[in-house]
């Protein structure tokens, strides 16, 4: 429908623009350059109308192609979660003991650095 009405326009516009009555010179150069102007636009989308089809196409073609590597990379990503996960599960209480003294340390601090830390805190 909005095909038809722009043929519409686009064919009756230039017959309007050389009716008798307007024949002031420049307003019939005016009206021939637009007419152009609208020839050279409706032309342009007519192109592009034309490729949208074979644009639809190529990009569902393109999708189709694309979705077996996409599905694979999805589930090697999977995987790949999954393997750190069991990972870390298994390492975790291997560390648990070093983490926990090193800890310890931290917490426990070192006493021969008690005056200079009072000294900076207080001057």
């Amino acid at each position: 429908m909005a095909k038809r009405t722009i043929l519409i326009l686009v064919y009756t516009l230039p017959v309007l623009g050389i009716l008798p009555g307007c024949s002031d010179p420049e307003y019939r150069k005016t009206a021939l350059r637009r007419e152009g102007q609208v020839q050279y636009a409706f032309g342009s989308w007519q192109a592009r109308e034309n490729h949208c089809e074979a644009n639809l196409a190529d990009l569902d073609q393109m999708i189709k192609n694309d979705r077996d590597r996409y599905e694979r990379q999805y589930a090697g990503m999977l995987e790949f979660i999954a393997r750190a996960e069991r990972k870390e599960r298994e390492q975790w209480p291997a560390d648990l003991e070093e983490t926990r003294k090193d800890v310890q340390k931290r917490i426990d601090g070192d006493p021969d650095n008690i005056p200079g830390t009072v000294g900076n805190m207080f001057y």
